[in-house]
């Protein structure tokens, strides 16, 4: 579900024609695939080299990782040649353990963790309370004014332009293909941009 509102948003209120593209091959890679696999991809989406709870990151990062590792932009020029060789056999699995392992020693986390830490949970607590004071509890509430507008002062939702003071309406507009995106010379529906994207750009032959 995030990847198919971020393929909406990525269209319409911010101009990342690369990342709409990423969503969408995320998510036709998921939907075309069989039952069974999309439960695997489910079960899949994220690990923990060490096996932590709570400290999963996406496979996506971890193959970054696993670049950054094999390119060997960090290490000494002596020591480069050999592990990077050592890198791009079946050791990659026990060395990528072991790097993670040290790292975890040394600074407490790793650089493809992504714990919860303490600082988190007490800014996450200032927004929720700053969230409440302007807000609420009342989640189906209706309001005149946006109290988060950038400036501190308080904006009239009715006017002014309603790409800015309500994205929610232009996001699904783009969508429907009434209006153009962010820095988009056409309006496009979100199929008929996924049924260009799929003829042109994934399978040109």
């Amino acid at each position: 579900k995030l990847f198919a509102y971020s393929y909406h948003v990525y269209r319409s209120v911010c101009h990342k024609p690369t990342a709409a593209q990423i969503a969408l091959i995320a998510l036709l890679g998921f939907c075309c695939a069989l039952p069974a696999l999309q439960v695997i991809l489910l079960t899949t989406v994220s690990i923990s080299l060490l096996g932590r709870r709570g400290s999963n990151m996406y496979l996506d990062r971890l193959v970054e990782c696993i670049n950054k590792l094999q390119q060997g932009s960090k290490r000494s020029n002596n020591a480069a040649s050999f592990a990077r060789a050592m890198d791009m056999t079946q050791l990659l699995r026990a060395i990528l353990h072991v790097r993670h392992a040290f790292q975890s020693s040394e600074h407490g986390a790793t650089e493809s963790d992504d714990p919860v830490t303490t600082s988190m949970c007490i800014q996450a607590r200032l927004l929720q309370d700053y969230f409440l004071r302007e807000c609420g509890r009342d989640l189906t509430a209706s309001f005149t004014t946006n109290p988060f507008w950038y400036t501190g002062n308080p904006v009239s939702l009715h006017t002014g332009d309603y790409r800015t003071r309500r994205p929610w309406e232009f996001v699904w507009s783009t969508a429907a293909g009434r209006t153009a995106g962010k820095g988009r010379a056409r309006s496009e529906s979100w199929s008929a941009y996924a049924i260009r994207m799929l003829f042109e750009h994934f399978f040109p032959y």
